[in-house]
């Protein structure tokens, strides 16, 4: 099915190890020849200490239709500035901004504000931590584009995953977790 990422975490150490790419290059090759996206992600707080060889790597990412997301967006100190500069597609707000969604009118002003930067940045927007249909319904409410969490599905192994063509998976391809789902 098209617009289907598989993302994997990946560390600042990680990027800066030179052995990265032999590792990821024919990875990401057979998640698209199943029909998928390859997706890196990167924690806010990792993406303050990048060096600029690091930025460069992900920009390398995103030029070989690697998409790069910020997790747990909204924990670290990103200022608009940097995030402007930074070679990222996706924006993953913070499930602890989700999960009061709903009881309390400042998290949906944080949610609301986050969605906003994320539009003037041209950023796409999944939303972590959904456990509630109150939570996924609020979200809906103010335009997340994606979201992740219990409520959609549990991990499980991608293998797993009924809509995955098993016979054009061969080789050393190691289960992951899918979970996911596209608003609207």
């Amino acid at each position: 099915m098209p617009g289907r990422c598989l993302a994997i975490n990946i560390s600042a150490r990680q990027i800066a190890d030179g052995r990265l790419d032999g590792l990821l290059e024919p990875f990401f090759e057979r998640v698209r020849q199943v029909g998928w996206q390859p997706e890196i992600e990167i924690t806010e707080t990792h993406l303050m200490n990048l060096s600029r060889r690091c930025l460069d790597k992900l920009r390398e990412f995103g030029d070989k239709g690697v998409v790069v997301a910020i997790d747990d967006f909204g924990t670290g100190y990103s200022s608009l500035a940097y995030l402007h500069a930074l070679p990222v597609n996706v924006l993953k707000i913070d499930q602890q901004f989700v999960q009061r969604l709903g009881q309390d009118g400042r998290d949906s002003r944080i949610v609301s504000a986050i969605l906003a930067i994320a539009e003037a940045l041209t950023l796409e927007v999944v939303a972590e931590g959904i456990e509630t249909e109150i939570q996924k319904r609020k979200l809906q409410e103010l335009k997340c584009h994606r979201g992740q969490g219990y409520l959609m599905a549990r991990p499980s192994p991608w293998m797993s995953c009924h809509w995955i063509d098993k016979n054009q998976l061969t080789g050393k391809l190691r289960p992951v977790s899918c979970r996911f789902a596209r608003f609207g």
